[in-house]
């Protein structure tokens, strides 16, 4: 198998959607954890209040 690779391979690849909509599709995706961070912790849930937000926050800090 040959495992070596020539040329630009991504070159072919098609965009299928624009950073201006990654970028939403990601705050979007930030909001969903933030707002499942509240409601657990309102539920009581420390952990899974803790676990959303780091990954609200983890999502944040990547789409920047």
């Amino acid at each position: 198998m040959n495992t070596t690779q020539s040329g630009n391979s991504l070159a072919v690849v098609p965009k299928v959607i624009s950073p201006t909509v990654h970028g939403v599709i990601d705050y979007c995706h930030a909001a969903f954890f933030f707002t499942v961070g509240g409601l657990s912790a309102r539920a009581r849930n420390k952990g899974a209040a803790r676990a959303a937000f780091a990954t609200g926050g983890f999502i944040l800090v990547q789409s920047c």
